[in-house]
């Protein structure tokens, strides 16, 4: 199967894991495979929209690397995370660029778990607050985007990886370091 201009297998793209919902994992199948139901896909697929600019900024066309990696409140919500997880994170120019540093970044299987969970519930998360804008009219606060990642990553892991018990003091302070 030809993906994204090189034959690849489809299954190579995410790092599937009991850790991350499914629904999350396939939005993010979707996202790689520039799938997502976005205004310049739309454009592509002749749907009528009222603007075909970023729903959050209105500066360019809406499309998947926009809303997730340049858009002025991606970079924000990117800016957080890098600083909340005490880590460096690039400027990535779309979501290939994540998965190939997601998967040369860490040597060590349970932080690599920890940091793919936050990335994704990043993702996740932007997704909605673009949706929610969207569809709702909505004018989201930031600080809810960030609180949403915390708590969403938090309840993943905590109820979904049963080989340890996270504590929440510790996840706030030093997510990387609680497994």
């Amino acid at each position: 199967m030809d993906l994204l201009g090189s034959s690849m297998d489809v299954s190579r793209l995410t790092y599937w894991s009991k850790v991350i919902p499914s629904k999350a994992l396939i939005f993010y199948w979707r996202l790689l495979l520039n799938r997502l139901p976005e205004k310049k896909n739309l454009q592509v697929e002749n749907v009528c929209c009222s603007s075909f600019s970023c729903s959050d900024c209105g500066f360019i066309m809406e499309d998947a690397n926009h809303i997730f990696f340049q858009c002025p409140t991606a970079t924000q919500v990117w800016t957080f995370v890098a600083s909340w997880t005490d880590i460096f994170m690039p400027r990535w120019s779309d979501g290939l660029d994540l998965r190939n540093w997601l998967a040369s970044h860490s040597p060590n299987p349970k932080v690599a778990l920890v940091l793919h969970c936050i990335c994704i519930v990043t993702l996740w998360s932007i997704w909605r607050l673009r949706n929610d804008i969207v569809f709702n009219s909505s004018l989201f606060k930031k600080c809810h985007i960030l609180d949403h990642i915390v708590v969403t990553a938090f309840d993943w892991l905590s109820s979904r990886y049963k080989v340890a018990k996270i504590d929440w003091n510790v996840w706030l302070q030093f997510p990387l370091n609680i497994l």
